[in-house]
């Protein structure tokens, strides 16, 4: 395989490379809003779970530009240099996250569970709480980076193995999904009353990172550049809000727990390069990169660990009103996510660099893509 020719334009950063996308931020912004908000009690008007479902596409993506940037630049995946990298980029504040939640319950008097602390620390959260365990610290958000974290433990393999042949391996994540969405319906038929529990699990919500990755493959690869631009496309821009309107508003449960997770995979492809990359839609990524936008991006993280802590401690030391809601709770959140990531996410991110082997791409020339 050899480097695709770069396209003209906003649409040459579509390729795969280390540069910045600060209107990635802007969405990172949009889907914690998404999240947050809906926990604050807007959840009837604002779709929280889809803010979830747009972070796992976000990740897939991400990981897995990031991944081609490394092989067309060093020919290879530092698979070692990656965990190191991910667990600088999420470890310490998840560890100050349930250490200080676990110390506040405890001076508290709450209850607290040494196996919900547990589920946490080592990424099973999901399965821990399907499974039905304990659950007194406010900890329940964990479940959705346990999902991610599953994804980091193996797909870095899977791709080093298989980008070799790139074809190939986009095709191998379009099976993956189709099967992912088989299991939920065969799940969904068998066992209804669980139903559920499809939200939680990672292997019947992986396929939402998979749609991710499938979207940075595609972008790679120079036969699919004619596809890509015309899906991109204000027509296809327009087909998938639709299309994501519409799982919003059939409320039908089997669908939501079994198709709904694949047709959003789907429109998110053209309305993410559409966002992204169009330059038909600059106006709009100008709005995304706002500083704003982007400064609520990079606190996302933070503010997606503490905001439950927030909506479930307050409430024991204020009146549970409306207006300690959003005048006290929602604003104490963004103080605590900006403390987080400014005194521990952002000390711990320079370090990253010093295990990413990056050095300039070849020059860009015609690819030949093999299957």
């Amino acid at each position: 395989m050899t480097v695709a020719k770069s396209r003209g334009g906003a649409e040459s950063l579509s390729r795969a490379s280390f540069t910045y996308l600060p209107a990635l931020d802007g969405m990172r912004a949009v889907a914690i809003l998404l999240v947050v908000l809906s926990h604050f009690g807007l959840n009837v008007v604002l779709p929280g779970g889809f803010g979830v479902t747009l972070f796992f596409f976000i990740s897939g993506f991400l990981i897995t530009r990031l991944l081609i940037a490394e092989v067309n630049g060093n020919g290879e995946v530092a698979i070692g240099a990656f965990y190191v990298r991910r667990f600088i980029r999420l470890g310490p504040a998840l560890l100050v996250n349930i250490g200080l939640v676990t110390v506040l319950y405890l001076l508290l008097g709450e209850p607290t569970s040494k196996w919900e602390v547990l589920a946490g620390l080592f990424y099973v959260m999901n399965y821990y709480y399907v499974l039905g365990g304990a659950m007194p610290l406010p900890l329940g958000t964990l479940w959705s980076l346990a999902v991610e974290e599953h994804y980091y433990a193996v797909y870095p393999w899977l791709f080093a193995l298989g980008w070799r042949r790139p074809l190939r391996f986009l095709a191998g994540l379009a099976i993956a999904s189709v099967v992912v969405l088989g299991l939920r319906l065969v799940l969904a038929a068998l066992w209804p009353d669980t139903i559920w529990q499809h939200y939680y699990r990672t292997d019947t919500r992986i396929d939402s990172i998979l749609y991710g990755a499938m979207f940075a493959c595609l972008l790679e690869l120079v036969r699919f550049d004619r596809f890509i631009r015309a899906i991109g496309g204000t027509t296809g821009f327009v087909a998938g809000i639709v299309l994501l309107l519409f799982t919003f508003v059939y409320r039908d449960p089997v669908f939501r727990e079994t198709v709904r997770y694949s047709v959003q995979g789907v429109a998110l492809i053209p309305v993410l390069y559409a966002v992204l990359f169009n330059p038909r839609f600059a106006p709009l990524r100008r709005l995304l990169e706002l500083p704003p936008m982007v400064l609520l991006g990079r606190l996302s993280y933070s503010l997606y660990l503490w905001h439950e802590v927030v909506l479930s401690v307050m409430p024991k030391v204020l009146p549970d009103t409306l207006w300690s809601l959003y005048l006290v709770q929602l604003p104490l959140c963004f103080v605590i996510a900006a403390a987080s990531y400014y005194g521990v996410e952002r000390p711990f991110l320079s370090l990253r660099k010093a295990f990413r082997r990056e050095r300039p791409a070849p020059p860009p020339q015609a690819v030949t893509t093999a299957a």
